[in-house]
């Protein structure tokens, strides 16, 4: 009796996560589909040209509240998925010119914040 026990609670518990996977699977496929993806460079502002790497932060806002932070040594690539909608895309950089962007579903928008320091 007690190794049925065990089978059925194993079974039961197998089809439990089958469900709740097979679930999760439709969920995220239909948010997916609102979402845009941002991708661009950030220019490294200070240092020397053969000089070392600095932290460069970018940061991306809607409606002035923060969305995403990514932070890479120097002048680098960023790419991120993100509900359609406007977004600024600006670094920790000084002379950071930042950049508005207007993301829409399943499209790719590209950012360049270039740093206005030379």
């Amino acid at each position: 009796m007690t190794n049925l026990r065990m089978w059925l609670t194993a079974l039961s518990i197998g089809v439990v996560l089958a469900i709740v996977s097979c679930g999760g699977s439709t969920a995220s496929a239909t948010t997916s589909s609102h979402l845009g993806v941002l991708s661009g460079v950030a220019d490294q502002c200070s240092g020397l040209a053969k000089g070392p790497s600095y932290p460069v932060q970018v940061i991306v806002s809607r409606n002035g509240h923060v969305v995403v932070r990514q932070t890479k040594p120097g002048s680098h690539n960023f790419k991120f998925s993100l509900p359609a909608g406007r977004y600024r895309v600006t670094t920790n950089q000084s002379y950071a010119v930042p950049v508005t962007v207007k993301l829409r579903p399943g499209e790719v928008a590209h950012a360049s914040v270039e740093a206005a320091c030379d």
